[in-house]
């Protein structure tokens, strides 16, 4: 069953507005942080975080949060790996 972190299955079809991008970075952060967030929804919100960073290299999408926090984008997608790795050594074991 999917986590009821999980936004939605389906990633932006065109470019996102900037609040469509912050709501998906602000679902990933709860995402990496909460235990109740299962492996397929951590998946799914690396995959669109990565979507969302090549709208911003490519210039199609601006805002600080979105494209300027590097940092803290960082933090998450390392959590969402780790939240991955883990729940794949549980897997295997």
């Amino acid at each position: 069953t999917k986590s009821a972190l999980h936004v939605s299955s389906s990633s932006f079809s065109s470019q996102p507005t900037e609040d469509q991008a912050r709501h998906l970075l602000e679902s990933a952060f709860l995402c990496a942080h909460s235990d109740s967030c299962s492996v397929e929804s951590a998946e799914y919100y690396l995959k669109e975080i990565v979507h969302l960073q090549s709208f911003c290299a490519a210039g199609s999408l601006y805002g600080e949060e979105v494209c300027e926090e590097v940092v803290e984008i960082s933090e998450v997608v390392a959590t969402l790996r780790e939240k991955l790795k883990s729940g794949a050594e549980k897997e295997v074991k």
